[in-house]
């Protein structure tokens, strides 16, 4: 054991004596890139870290605003009388054209302001959910009146809404049966029939 020890320490001796003095200029130089490449890369790190939390906090804000709006919808192109009562009017509509005969509508209110473009918006604030389901239920019996029920979307979703309904209008104009559903595309393999 002990000629062991005494072989290390003169191998180390040797080694040490074979290290120059003096570092050479190539050894400094790859000492100074390796520190630069070591700050670069911290920075990167703590630059990855802090992205990774933004996304994580708009992914949160962007699931609690569709929290907030699961229970809403929007109603477009329902006339708009002067010195109308808009729950009262909802209520009505959803009585006699839906018919939907009793959904809990905790509030409803007309958007923007008043102008000769026609019948404002009506923002719809249901109960629960399956009081909005029951009236997107019947949204069928819309067909052929100027009057459209959409979900109350984030400003998120309302991008990729536009987005997949462009590719509707597209395939439809290649001749193909293409609507939306649930916010995404559908195009079917089926064209059209020629008139």
């Amino acid at each position: 054991m002990e000629a062991m020890y005494a072989l290390l320490v003169e191998v180390s001796k040797e080694a040490i004596q074979e290290t120059p003095a003096e570092p050479a200029p190539v050894t400094l130089d790859l000492k100074k890139a390796l520190t630069s490449l070591e700050s670069k890369m911290h920075s990167m790190v703590v630059t990855s870290r802090e992205t990774q939390m933004e996304v994580m906090r708009e992914q949160t804000k962007e699931n609690e605003m569709q929290y907030i709006r699961r229970k809403n919808l929007r109603i477009a192109g329902l006339e708009e009388t002067t010195d109308e009562v808009v729950l009262e009017t909802v209520s009505e509509f959803f009585k006699e054209t839906l018919r939907v005969s009793s959904p809990v509508v905790e509030s409803a209110r007309r958007l923007g302001k008043n102008s000769d473009r026609g019948p404002r918006p009506i923002l719809v604030r249901f109960g629960s959910e399956e009081d909005k389901a029951a009236v997107m239920g019947n949204r069928g019996l819309l067909k052929g009146k100027k009057i459209w029920l959409n979900p109350d979307l984030t400003p998120a979703q309302e991008v990729i809404r536009r987005q997949e309904l462009l590719k509707v209008k597209e395939a439809v104009s290649r001749g193909y049966v293409a609507y939306l559903r649930d916010g995404q595309a559908i195009i079917t393999k089926r064209r059209l029939a020629e008139e």
